[in-house]
Formats: structure tokens, C-alpha cells, sequence
């Protein structure tokens, strides 16, 4: 797993943890882009 950006908590108290993948950028891999589709995204719910 990546590491998780930007967390946060909505209204229902449900907590968002999107996982970027910066280091899959062409930049970082000789112009090469390796950035797995779809994103993900993590979400954890108290209920």
C-alpha cells in the first residue's frame, strides 16, 4: 500500500484516506509513468 494523503473526517464521521502515488509519476521512473488506475481511495466508516 502507499501512503495515505490528505486525511480527513466527514460530516457522518466516516474517515477518507486516499493513497497517493506520486513516486509512479514519469518524473520519478525515466519518463516512464507507472500510476496504477483506477486511484484508490480508502474509506473507514464508525458504523
Amino acid at each position: 500500500m502507499h501512503w495515505v494523503d490528505a486525511p480527513f473526517l466527514d460530516r457522518d464521521g466516516t474517515l477518507w484516506l486516499p493513497a497517493a502515488q506520486m513516486d509512479r509519476v514519469g518524473l520519478f521512473n525515466d519518463g516512464t509513468p507507472r500510476v496504477q488506475w483506477p486511484m484508490t481511495v480508502f474509506r473507514l466508516s464508525k458504523r
